[in-house]
């Protein structure tokens, strides 16, 4: 088995790109996630790394040359919907759930009154942006007017989205602070076990939402921008090699064929100053010595870490070493997430490189920024790599 660093850069895009969020962090959820202050994680005037932000918010919240992002795809050109019968019926499916699970939610009467308020003025936002939805013509069905009402519906969705976001926001500081707790009582675990289950909820609600609008943002552009110029290329190959495609065969070409297109509309540098840059870790382009901080959120650690092996592990560390200035710093971040429970390879990897690298350091810290013992590395929420003088 290949361990360099494009047999990473693969795993990258194929598992971080299966659950790829379609939204970027901001310095207040990053400290949530780690309990690191940004001014730690972004010090000023120090040339700075960020891995993984689709959209470059953190860039745009850091807009000046020392700061760097890199991702293998940007929000906008991710996952563009092309195929719209396949998606009108997904987000018709998804908007139904979602209704029925808020309707669930209030009738159960369990939930504190403030959050069954919250959804009782959500639901009919939803209830509104989802018969538009349904009432919405194809394409092919009203090709003069389907994109005025495309618009009306990306804007009922946005606002029944914007409705929760900030409870949202505030769930997950209330979820961190149970996370960060050594111990909890049988009262906290059943209070944190309450949040997370109105949190999923919520997540339900905001994600459908932003789907639907992505879905019918793209559509259009994609039967105006990228159909036409596409079909053209299809059909001069299909001239050359002598048959025609089938239904099936011309969607998988179009599968194969539209991020160019989608990019070239969609994939658009938002911010002013920062610099922001199409790779994959950990085919880094940067000289040695060249960075005095790389911050990586949820991209690697939570999406790709439990995938890897002790040798590409070891090629991670390389990498990240190969880059930092000496004293430079590397966080990786959040540890604690779904499938990567148990860090043994990580931590063998980690002993392993700093035998035979006298300039290399770690630390596994827990949301207290405190260095966790050995026996509870397994909570641990954030890795710190230093490279010494």
């Amino acid at each position: 088995m290949t361990s360099g660093p494009k047999s990473i850069s693969e795993k990258v895009e194929k598992y971080d790109k299966a659950v790829k969020a379609f939204t970027g962090r901001t310095p207040e959820d990053i400290e949530i996630d780690t309990g690191i202050s940004p001014d730690v994680l972004f010090p000023e005037g120090k040339k700075i790394l960020y891995i993984g932000d689709p959209f470059q918010v953190m860039g745009r919240h850091y807009d000046n040359s020392d700061f760097t992002t890199i991702d293998y795809e940007y929000g906008e050109s991710a996952q563009f919907v092309f195929d719209e019968e396949k998606f009108r019926v997904e987000i018709d499916r998804e908007a139904d759930c979602v209704m029925d699970d808020i309707i669930n939610e209030i009738n159960n009467q369990r939930l504190y009154e403030e959050h069954e308020l919250i959804l009782e003025e959500v639901f009919p936002l939803v209830e509104k942006a989802f018969n538009k939805t349904q009432e919405a013509p194809f394409v092919h069905d009203d090709p003069k007017n389907y994109q005025e009402k495309y618009s009306k519906i990306v804007k009922l969705w946005k606002e029944a989205r914007n409705h929760i976001g900030s409870v949202r926001y505030d769930l997950r500081q209330k979820i961190r602070a149970f996370d960060t707790q050594h111990v909890l009582n049988v009262d906290d675990m059943g209070e944190e076990m309450y949040y997370k289950d109105f949190k999923r909820t919520l997540d339900n609600i905001w994600y459908t939402a932003l789907r639907a609008e992505k879905g019918f943002e793209d559509v259009p552009d994609f039967y105006k921008h990228i159909w036409f110029p596409l079909w053209l290329e299809i059909q001069e190959e299909e001239i050359k090699a002598g048959e025609k495609y089938s239904d099936e065969e011309r969607m998988e070409q179009i599968k194969k064929r539209i991020r160019p297109y989608a990019d070239n509309i969609r994939l658009k540098k938002k911010t002013k100053e920062s610099n922001v840059i199409q790779a994959v870790f950990p085919e880094l382009p940067f000289k040695d010595n060249s960075h005095d901080r790389i911050v990586a959120s949820w991209s690697l650690s939570t999406h790709v870490f439990d995938k890897l092996s002790e040798e590409e592990f070891e090629t991670c560390w390389d990498e990240i070493m190969r880059v930092l200035k000496k004293d430079g710093e590397a966080y990786i971040f959040p540890l604690y997430y779904r499938g990567f429970q148990d860090k043994t390879t990580m931590i063998d990897s980690l002993n392993e490189y700093l035998k035979s690298h006298p300039d290399f350091e770690y630390k596994l810290l827990d949301g207290y920024v405190e260095e966790m013992p050995d026996e509870e590395v397994d909570m641990s929420s954030t890795l710190l790599i230093k490279k010494k003088v």
